[in-house]
């Protein structure tokens, strides 16, 4: 029983990070279409929209065209969550 209770609230924890993380990727996301909107081009890098980019994240972006990009963040081990601008849904990057 204690086993139990101890899984479960460490999957609440993990769960929560994770929603943090979409939450803020969602965020930025909408900064990148204003940007791109007000600038004719997409933004080069994360602190060109005002978000400080860190080498531990939590969120990372990369254009891969002139006008397609990714947000992403490392999910289990191995994983990336992607969000898919399209569909505005997170993906494991291993589907």
């Amino acid at each position: 029983m204690k086993r139990t209770i101890i899984i479960f609230f460490l999957y609440i924890l993990i769960s929560s990070c994770t929603d943090k993380r979409e939450k803020i990727g969602e965020d930025i996301y909408l900064k990148i279409v204003q940007y791109k909107k007000n600038n004719g081009h997409l933004p080069d890098k994360l602190n060109d929209i005002g978000v400080e980019e860190k080498m531990e994240g939590p969120i990372y972006y990369q254009n891969q065209t002139d006008s397609t990009f990714i947000i992403y963040y490392g999910g289990r081990l191995g994983e990336s969550m992607v969000f898919d601008p399209l569909t505005k849904e997170w993906k494991s990057d291993r589907q």
